[in-house]
């Protein structure tokens, strides 16, 4: 988690939480199909690369994140 952002919020530390933490077999280009975010992108966010992601993008993360199955 980013922690040094004036604007950490716990929706986004939970959606971060959630990229970390999926199963396995859901893997970024699984996301990126799922979701249209790339995999680059992606990639970054998990490694804490962006520090202020667009609520849009983070909006889409966590609706499929949370609608997958484990």
């Amino acid at each position: 988690m980013v922690k040094d952002s004036k604007y950490t919020t716990e929706w986004r530390d939970k959606t971060l939480k959630l990229l970390r933490e999926r199963p396995r077999n859901i893997s970024f280009f699984k996301i990126h199909q799922a979701t249209g975010l790339g995999e680059a992108w992606l990639s970054m966010l998990q490694r804490g690369k962006i520090t202020n992601p667009t609520i849009n993008m983070m909006n889409a993360l966590f609706n499929y994140l949370t609608s997958i199955k484990s």
